[in-house]
């Protein structure tokens, strides 16, 4: 049976570079149609001016500056959740190193699709001996963060359907059974089935190992970094929300907070390279956020400063400790 996995493992593998160079122009063609949409919104709105994108106001400041106070909170919330994953492994990893790693991964990830240059990025920083381990710990950190943003973005659609526009409604509700059934069986399955699975990949000892690591992630740890990934989700939400309020938003939050939440879910099913992730970010937040009457100068300026705080400051603080990966 492992034979047969391994050629399955092996065909698959051949196939997909094959295939992958004809693959390679689709995140570009989806992020061009993204900006041009972007653009054509910013400009098909009325006597726009860069007041609009950012209204030169006290409370707009007070906004950026508790979004900026959070960031800590944000990143450090993930480098907990990577330091309890490893701690079986890396009994000596501290909180300073956990948080290390994580921006080190940060800025090696940001030049790569759907930024998986993360995991190498991550695991070089730990000493050789039980990376195979830590990387399968930052898969299943991966799936329990990816859980909470497909199953609070089901939870926001059921909770705007009165917003939608009927072009969007109808397939929502032909859709929506199938995709909530989905979302709580497939991470379900994986928890249950992926430990089996692993005795199928390629090489006696790191299957083992694979499998091993799979089975350190008890129920007291997974609920802990549930919880932990609920917390990381409520910040950055709260992030989003305080940006938009800065940009001028006028809808209230308990509207606003489902709504981030679709943006969120529609994002994280879209592929894309990180740089070209601009324009797909942006054309969501823009599309969605216009169902409530929100200018797209709000919805542009909020996402794109909210990327830059998140994503482009930690990267570049990053890139401190990229000089101490060990391959």
């Amino acid at each position: 049976m492992k034979e047969f996995a391994f050629k399955v493992y092996v065909a698959w593998r051949d196939a997909k570079s094959r295939s992958q160079p004809r693959l390679r122009w689709l995140p570009w063609v989806i992020s061009t149609a993204a900006i041009g949409y972007v653009v054509w919104r910013l400009v098909s709105e009325d006597s726009i001016s860069w007041t609009e994108l950012w209204p030169p106001s006290g409370s707009s400041l007070l906004f950026l500056g508790i979004t900026l106070l959070l960031l800590p909170l944000n990143w450090g919330l993930e480098a907990e959740k990577w330091r309890l994953l490893v701690l079986k492994w890396y009994p000596s990893i501290s909180r300073k190193q956990a948080l290390q790693a994580v921006l080190c991964g940060l800025a090696t990830g940001i030049f790569t699709p759907n930024r998986v240059g993360e995991y190498p990025g991550r695991i070089m920083t730990l000493p050789p001996g039980n990376r195979w381990e830590a990387a399968t710990s930052m898969f299943f950190d991966r799936l329990i963060q990816m859980i909470i943003t497909l199953w609070l973005g089901i939870a926001a659609l059921l909770l705007v359907q009165a917003h939608l526009p009927e072009a969007w409604l109808s397939p929502v509700k032909a859709w929506l059974p199938c995709i909530m059934a989905l979302c709580v069986m497939v991470p379900i399955a994986a928890l249950i089935f992926l430990p089996r699975i692993a005795s199928f990949v390629p090489g006696q000892t790191i299957g083992d190992r694979v499998r091993q690591a799979m089975v350190a992630v008890t129920p007291s740890l997974a609920l802990t970094l549930l919880m932990l990934s609920c917390l990381r989700n409520a910040v950055f939400s709260l992030q989003y929300l305080l940006l938009l309020y800065a940009a001028g938003l006028s809808v209230h939050w308990q509207l606003a907070i489902p709504l981030i939440w679709v943006i969120f879910f529609a994002k994280s099913i879209v592929p894309y390279w990180t740089f070209t992730e601009l324009g797909i970010r942006e054309s969501i937040a823009i599309a969605v956020l216009s169902l409530v009457g929100v200018s797209a100068a709000t919805a542009f300026s909020a996402t794109f400063i909210l990327y830059l705080i998140n994503l482009v400051i930690p990267a570049l603080v990053g890139l401190r400790w990229v000089h101490r990966i060990s391959w």
